[in-house]
């Protein structure tokens, strides 16, 4: 009996189709089954398919939009503001029990409108126009009295609240926010290239599990064969026979294993296409492995200045110690006295006519003018003192996850530098280990046609011979998922498989499968 390597026992839910049954001596003369379609992808095609439709893409690309408008949210802040009301009011004196006849008190409706705009340094200006029409109660014929008014106010901060860093903060936050957003989607990005690239290639090698052993049963055919024709010349006895039979069983169980493997590694490609939404799933063509090794990567002191310059984290980590070293600075601001200065002046028009009204706003005006600072002092500063010292923890612990994300990388960068070597290694090794036990299977095959070794001799020849293509075909894999993490973690796997920042940008997760949507949105 075989070893079965490590891939071929992850396994998820196998999908039985007519491609996957075995043929035997009892369904030999039974109707041929109905081939599932095939759909063939080259790596490029099932990369291009998965940056397009994958739906997790397509949910970060929209979580990136989202944020992006917390900008103009943010610059909302310093929109003109248009105000206007208009309010009816009716003041009655006490101690009138008939006030309907003598109608002391007034009615007064008030109108007004104002524009206000705040700006950078945290100070706003408001400009404002209103009619306010009494009507006196103690008049005859109850006459109005209209009084319009034109006003302009300003009031700026001094010490909490005052300059451009602390009142721009939310912006400046939004837009890094949106930074780290994009950088977020583009990291997942590629994971989903690195991830789409080993998916594929496990499919390949599933494919080339089969093969070996489809060519295994071939050969345990053979020695059948032989021990028939070895037991019709008196050479051979029954056992052998047994043993030839045991073997062949042996290998047809391993096909139905390989093409398990291969339905299940069918799955893990369409589900990172997003494509495990149809009931008649149609099978996966893939192109076989390739025969040579990845290149050997450059030494690791070189190839690790490559590593951080690209690291995503990296970035990402920065844009949040600028984040909280802002909010420190905002912390330090509010902890600060709150005064202001206001000024403002007004002119005034009044008249029992409202055309007259407005013009002595402007030709006999009355007005009004007014200055002064209000002071907002919190007894304490617990509130604000309390913020500041958990912004200056914030900051600390934005730098400790720099620090620690630096740490990661290296790790990784590490780990997969030294997986891809020793893959190679081992590669060049189990493809001298399949020669030397091919010549040895061949070897006890043409001594067993002599008479000179024994059905135990060869089977154990062929099941060596077995064991090493198989850790040859891990080793390939291992090689190959080795390279795809090593080009993942330097940015190689972009141009690798054709692709820019500027095409994922513009790509990335805008044809997510329709068949997810519901029938209201279709």
């Amino acid at each position: 009996m075989f070893r079965c390597p490590v891939f071929i026992l992850l396994a998820v839910t196998p999908l039985l189709s007519p491609a996957q049954t075995v043929s035997s001596p009892s369904n030999a003369s039974a109707a041929p089954a109905r081939q599932a379609p095939t759909e063939h992808l080259t790596l490029r095609a099932a990369v291009d398919k998965a940056l397009l439709n994958n739906l997790n893409i397509a949910v970060s690309r929209l979580t990136t939009e989202n944020v992006g408008e917390t900008i103009e949210i943010a610059k909302s802040e310093f929109d003109f503001t248009l105000t206007a009301g208009s309010e009816w009011q009716r003041k009655m004196p006490a101690g009138i029990e008939d006030y309907s006849v003598t109608r002391p008190g007034a009615d007064t409706w008030e109108n007004s409108l104002g524009i206000a705009k705040k700006f950078a340094s945290g100070g706003t200006l408001s400009v404002g126009t209103g009619i306010g029409t009494s009507w006196l109660n103690n008049s005859p014929a109850f006459s109005p009295d209209n009084e319009i008014y034109f006003s302009i106010e300003g009031r700026q901060p001094l010490l909490a609240g005052a300059g451009s860093t602390v009142n721009l903060a939310p912006i400046v936050q939004a837009r890094q926010n949106f930074e780290k957003s994009k950088l977020d989607l583009r990291r997942t990005v590629l994971d989903l290239l690195r991830d789409t690239e080993i998916a594929y290639r496990r499919l390949s090698a599933m494919h080339a599990l089969l093969d070996l052993r489809e060519s295994s049963l071939k050969s345990a055919e053979q020695i059948l064969k032989q021990a028939k024709k070895m037991r019709e010349l008196g050479a051979a006895i029954r056992l052998d026979e047994l043993q030839a039979e045991a073997d062949i069983a042996a290998q047809r169980v391993a096909i139905i294993n390989a093409k398990q493997s291969i339905s299940d590694a069918e799955d893990d490609l369409r589900f990172i296409l997003s494509g495990m939404n149809r009931v008649e799933l149609p099978e996966i063509g893939v192109a076989a492995l390739p025969e040579r090794a990845p290149p050997a990567p450059p030494a690791f002191a070189n190839w690790i200045f490559d590593v951080r310059a690209f690291d995503i984290n990296a970035h990402i980590r920065r844009i949040e110690i600028e984040q909280a070293q802002l909010d420190v600075l905002v912390a330090e601001n509010a902890d600060s006295p709150s005064l202001d200065l206001i000024a403002g002046a007004s002119a005034y028009g009044r008249d029992e006519r409202l055309g007259k009204a407005y013009a002595g706003a402007f030709e006999r005006p009355g007005y009004g003018l007014n200055a002064g600072v209000r002071l907002t002092v919190p007894l304490g500063f617990r509130e604000s003192e309390a913020r500041l010292r958990q912004a200056n923890r914030a900051r600390e612990q934005a730098r400790l996850r720099a620090g620690i994300a630096q740490q990661q990388t290296m790790f990784d960068a590490r780990t997969a530098w030294r997986a891809l070597n020793t893959a190679r290694d081992r590669l060049a090794a189990t493809r001298a280990a399949v020669a030397l036990k091919r010549e040895s299977y061949k070897g006890q095959e043409a001594k067993y046609g002599a008479g000179e070794a024994t059905m135990s001799d060869v089977l154990v020849a062929k099941s060596a011979l077995d064991e090493a293509e198989l850790e040859n075909l891990q080793a390939l894999l291992d090689c190959l998922v080795a390279d795809a993490h090593v080009h993942r973690l330097d940015g190689a796997i972009l141009g690798k498989l054709g692709f820019s920042w500027e095409s994922v940008d513009t790509r990335a997760g805008t044809e997510p499968n329709a068949g997810f949507r519901t029938k209201s949105e279709k």
